[in-house]
């Protein structure tokens, strides 16, 4: 969130300012019946078992972002905020969900694909590892862009539909996790030799066409010997990039449908008021803020 507030101590706070802004101003436009604040949870061993490099190029989040490097974004910052944020979440009508050694994106796609599947429901992210999600049920919002992205949105970006996104990752690999694809393969390869749009294509499906065309073909294309040799690659991608329950083991699963099912929604606005003035917060319009959360107490 780019925000440049400062706390009464002049200590950053622009991402706490600023997420609950946002948050408050996506509920009061879009009105939802529910709210669910998903937490990273200290990254997946699963994951990282299968792949010890998954994600080692990555850096830390910042905070505080409207800065840039002016002023330094230290851990202690990032951590105070983030507790500020959970402590004034927890006297508004939302549900945080934090899942140990879980990825947040593993918790959404949990939830999208077994616990709401059959509702009407918006994911709020920029990350395009979620795209696999979209169906006629799911949408997804980019806060920076301020835009919501359906199935037709990543067709005409990517030539690709979302049901195969993940397969198609699974061959590209993803730089940004540090995960190795196959060479000389990407969207707009897969989208030119393989129907990607019109019917769902598996792994496998990629993998014995190039293999028939490795042995059959007078002169194959380099690309198809390169996905038969990087099979490995493939397969250990896909484990890698797919969201749903198969990184989750079953005490993950209960804690997330038992937060789902038992959470208790709180509307308190002294309470709110009251750590926001502990924190020594400036900059939120309070009494705006929590009336704009006021329908959800009652859905």
């Amino acid at each position: 969130m780019a925000n440049p507030s400062m706390d009464k101590n002049g200590d950053l706070s622009g991402g706490t300012i600023g997420y609950i802004k946002a948050l408050s101003a996506l509920v009061n436009r879009h009105v939802p019946s529910e709210v669910y604040v998903v937490w990273e949870g200290g990254g997946s061993p699963r994951r990282r078992k299968i792949f010890p490099e998954y994600k080692a190029n990555r850096k830390p989040a910042k905070m505080n972002r409207f800065y840039g490097d002016d002023i330094p974004d230290t851990d202690d910052n990032k951590n105070k905020q983030i507790r500020m944020l959970i402590e004034l979440l927890k006297w508004l009508p939302v549900k945080q969900l934090y899942v140990d050694d879980c990825e947040a994106d593993d918790v959404i796609g949990y939830m999208c694909k077994k616990i709401f599947q059959d509702d009407e429901k918006t994911i709020v992210s920029s990350d395009k590892d979620f795209y696999q999600l979209l169906d006629d049920k799911t949408k997804i919002y980019r806060p920076g862009k301020k835009v919501f992205v359906n199935k037709q949105d990543v067709i005409n970006e990517f030539s690709i539909s979302p049901d195969n996104f993940c397969v198609a990752k699974a061959f590209c690999g993803d730089s940004s996790d540090n995960i190795d694809g196959v060479s000389r393969v990407g969207f707009k390869t897969l989208a030119k030799r393989f129907d990607m749009i019109n019917e769902v294509i598996t792994i496998d499906d990629i993998l014995e066409e190039s293999r028939e065309q490795v042995n059959t073909a007078k002169k194959p294309l380099v690309m198809y010997k390169n996905i038969v040799e990087s099979e490995k690659i493939v397969r250990r991608n896909m484990d890698l990039m797919v969201l749903d329950d198969r990184l989750l083991n079953l005490n993950q699963v209960h804690l997330i449908c038992r937060i789902v099912e038992e959470y208790k929604l709180k509307n308190n606005k002294i309470k709110f008021w009251k750590k926001y003035l502990d924190f020594d917060l400036d900059g939120l319009d309070v009494n705006r803020i929590c009336d704009s959360f006021n329908h959800l107490t009652f859905t």
